[in-house]
């Protein structure tokens, strides 16, 4: 019997996207910058959606609310020109430039995958340039400033890159 196309429903072969994640994650563990714990972590999820891994790094995780002072003058519509809604999140500008772009998905340490939609400011209101950020979005004022500031792992899912 032959086997199923892509075509007509099955999943393409997982052999190239099963392959970036153990040269990301193990290289990443060689280094030392992921736990054994966090390599596993990491990689069930992304198996189970079968996404390709494009990037997997270390970086600033923060979150925002629909308020103007911590967005432009339009509050309720993103950089993709799209109504805010959670599940997505804003990237700084350097990831951007590098392929961190609208419409691609993130997929955040212990948060689960967002989809980018919006960009991060230029620099925080103290001048310093941001980079290797994401700002994830939340209605909610409050549970935007619990969230805090982490440095967690995030991977660029899917997509060409």
């Amino acid at each position: 019997m032959k086997e199923p196309t892509p075509e007509q429903g099955q999943p393409p072969n997982p052999v190239p996207w099963l392959l970036t994640i153990q040269i990301h994650l193990v290289s990443a563990l060689v280094a030392g910058a992921v736990s054994l714990t966090l390599f596993v972590l990491l990689a069930i999820p992304l198996i189970q959606r079968q996404e390709e891994i494009r990037h997997v790094k270390p970086l600033t995780v923060t979150a925002y609310s629909p308020r103007r002072v911590e967005t432009d003058s339009t509050p309720f519509v993103n950089a993709a020109m799209r109504r805010v809604r959670e599940g997505q999140v804003a990237v700084s500008r350097d990831l951007f430039l590098s392929g961190w772009v609208f419409h691609r998905e993130v997929w955040i340490q212990g948060h689960g995958i967002f989809k980018i939609m919006d960009l991060m400011a230029k620099k925080h209101k103290n001048g310093k340039v941001i980079t290797n950020s994401i700002d994830v979005f939340l209605f909610n004022t409050h549970k935007a400033r619990e969230f805090g500031r982490k440095e967690l792992i995030v991977a660029l899912l899917g997509g060409k890159g």
